[in-house]
């Protein structure tokens, strides 16, 4: 089970597909009473097996994807309690990463720092919960931030009508920012062909979630869209004439 924090959800971060693949694998072993700073190992047949790889280098594989994610960081948004201001917050994911290099039990054991352990151990609310297993397939990075933020939305009483759930609306350039993709697909139906609707497939192809999106325009642009989706693998939401 991969419990995180909304603010993570929310979170502001680029990511490879593998390194999504580790962290999500890393925190889906995070138990309810695990204490802050507690490192997770994952051994090679772990990471493997979960995501379905066979790589003859996997050591070498594994030591990259640690290499590269020590580095990456993630923003967070707040609010100021006192003054209304948005504040963004930048932190790293990794303050450690040690490797057992052993030919009989290879791992990689992960401490995440100490500023990302509250949005991942010992959880009580406002946090996101899935299955890894309605992950395991991706093969994009995409696909497991726009699942996760997706799925946010799924206890929300005020995101629901007629069975049907769907998200916040949110302006081409936040959702550009959220996945890690600022500068990139400048012209909407680019980002809508190359990342949108490859995502959406994804997700109905392999999670638990039948997606669809929906468009708001200002004259013949558009500047936000929302997901609406079902949480049963539903067909018929694909042909579904939404008035929300």
């Amino acid at each position: 089970m991969v419990v995180q924090s909304n603010s993570i959800v929310d979170g502001v971060y680029k990511i490879t597909l593998d390194e999504a693949r580790l962290i999500n694998l890393a925190i889906s072993k995070i138990k309810k009473n695990d204490s802050l700073g507690s490192p997770v190992r994952i051994t090679h047949s772990e990471f493997s097996n979960t995501w379905g790889i066979r790589d003859n280098n996997l050591k070498r594989r594994l030591s990259d994807i640690g290499d590269e994610l020590i580095q990456r960081t993630i923003d967070t948004i707040s609010t100021d309690k006192y003054t209304g201001r948005k504040i963004k917050t930048r932190r790293t994911w990794i303050s450690k990463i040690e490797y057992n290099m052993d030919d009989i039990e290879q791992y990689i054991e992960i401490t995440f720092s100490p500023d990302i352990e509250k949005f991942i151990y010992q959880l009580k609310n406002n946090f996101t919960m899935f299955e890894i297993e309605n992950v395991s397939n991706f093969t994009s990075p995409y696909s497991f931030r726009v699942y996760a933020w997706i799925y946010k939305y799924i206890n929300f009483s005020s995101n629901i009508k007629d069975g049907l759930h769907f998200t916040d609306q949110i302006t081409i350039d936040d959702f550009k920012e959220m996945i890690g993709i600022s500068n990139s697909y400048e012209k909407y139906k680019y980002l809508k062909s190359g990342v949108i609707e490859k995502t959406i497939k994804e997700i109905n192809k392999y999670s638990d979630l039948s997606v669809i999106l929906e468009e708001f325009r200002i004259g013949r642009s558009v500047k936000q869209i929302r997901f609406v989706f079902v949480k049963e693998k539903a067909t018929i939401l694909k042909s579904l004439s939404i008035k929300i």
